[in-house]
């Protein structure tokens, strides 16, 4: 706290002019800080709001995509599985973890593995959407015609996946 009463002129030395103008600037460091300090707390409760509405968008996707009478699955540009929903898990009698990390070869017999990889490189190479019906053995072995619809999907680091879903016909 600075407190000056004088009743008439006041004479300031020179060390005491360099003393105000030092507070001066601190005085202005601190509105500057103070203002900024505002501006990041706007901008974080701005992210913050977009974080929740991308985990609730997320939530609604999963909510369809789970629920919904189609398989759903994404894999890297090596063919490894990197997202499947349950309806996929439940169909083929496998749980999640036994499809992430693996390529159509760990999981079909190579002839049905073959024919997935040929369609996905033609999607990778093309960069366009195809559809296709593919004959997939089932739990029973039997074979299961499915209607697929492959594309290409770029995250938003610019990462490029394979993602596909289809519908047992």
């Amino acid at each position: 706290t600075l407190e000056v009463l004088h009743d008439g002129p006041l004479e300031v030395s020179a060390t005491a002019v360099n003393a105000l103008a030092v507070v001066s600037k601190q005085v202005g460091a601190r509105i500057r800080d103070q203002h900024n300090l505002r501006e990041l707390d706007a901008a974080l409760e701005q992210r913050n709001s977009n974080e929740q509405s991308m985990r609730e968008r997320g939530l609604r996707a999963a909510a369809f995509l789970d629920h919904g009478p189609a398989v759903a699955f994404m894999k890297d540009l090596f063919g490894r599985y990197v997202y499947v929903n349950s309806v996929l898990c439940d169909r083929f009698g496998k749980p999640e973890q036994d499809w992430l990390g693996r390529t159509d070869f760990d999981l079909f017999p190579s002839h049905v593995a073959e024919v997935f990889w040929e369609t996905d490189r033609r999607i990778l190479a093309g960069d366009k959407a195809i559809s296709v019906m593919e004959t997939v053995p089932g739990i029973d072995n039997s074979g299961h015609h499915w209607q697929a619809f492959k594309f290409l999907f770029t995250d938003s680091v610019g990462a490029r996946y394979l993602a596909g879903m289809a519908v047992d016909r």
